[in-house]
């Protein structure tokens, strides 16, 4: 994916998305007893409950009509590995990517550039039931697994060959996606080695 100025001119990232399992909607953190029994009474519980209700009804379902196909239409190896690559792929694409930023604008606020095109952002505080639930989805790459991986796999089920061939392309730059980053790693570590010997160099006395 394309990505703006801002976001390439941090190159490395800053580790705040480790923070994101304690800043999102107040959990976690060092607060006192209070404070987290606080933050804990305004989790839109309700919200929650029907998330799960959706999620359960579409994965029975799944299952459900799949019973009778499933010895003739089973899924391979590399279905398997193509789906979870393309999962954590479309995670990252719809939660992290700065250029999807626009997306997420009426449901998050942004936080910071994580470096690599990504950023990081958390729900809204203000925000209240479903807008606090779908805040919270979409600036959490971890919490979208299911859901992109349960809309992928409804379609291997009703279009298989359109689906094979997505996850293909988003497989294939998820893959891009760790070449350039083990690149640009192995290409600094060479840039700090040949300082260092250009160092000792010019500090050796001259014959």
């Amino acid at each position: 994916m394309p990505t703006s100025s801002a976001a390439n001119s941090k190159n490395k990232p800053h580790g705040n998305e480790a923070k994101q399992h304690r800043s999102h909607s107040g959990r976690g953190g060092t607060g006192n007893e209070d404070d987290k029994g606080n933050a804990r009474k305004e989790l839109p519980y309700k919200s929650y409950i029907g998330a799960l209700a959706v999620f359960n009804l579409a994965f029975g379902n799944l299952l459900w009509r799949a019973r009778p196909q499933i010895k003739q239409n089973a899924l391979t190896w590399e279905d398997f590995a193509l789906l979870g690559v393309a999962t954590h792929k479309l995670s990252r694409m719809l939660t992290k990517d700065v250029v999807t930023e626009p997306l997420r604008a009426p449901f998050t606020k942004f936080e910071d550039f994580l470096g690599y095109g990504e950023v990081q952002e958390d729900s809204l505080p203000q925000a209240r039931g479903m807008r606090r639930l779908f805040g919270e989805l979409i600036s959490c790459n971890y919490c979208m697994d299911p859901w992109i991986a349960l809309g992928l796999l409804h379609g291997l089920r009703y279009a298989p060959e359109t689906t094979r061939l997505a996850l293909k392309f988003f497989s294939s730059v998820a893959l891009a996606d760790f070449l350039h980053v083990g690149y640009e790693r192995a290409r600094t570590e060479e840039n700090v080695l040949t300082l260092r010997e250009e160092k000792l160099e010019a500090a050796r006395p001259a014959a």
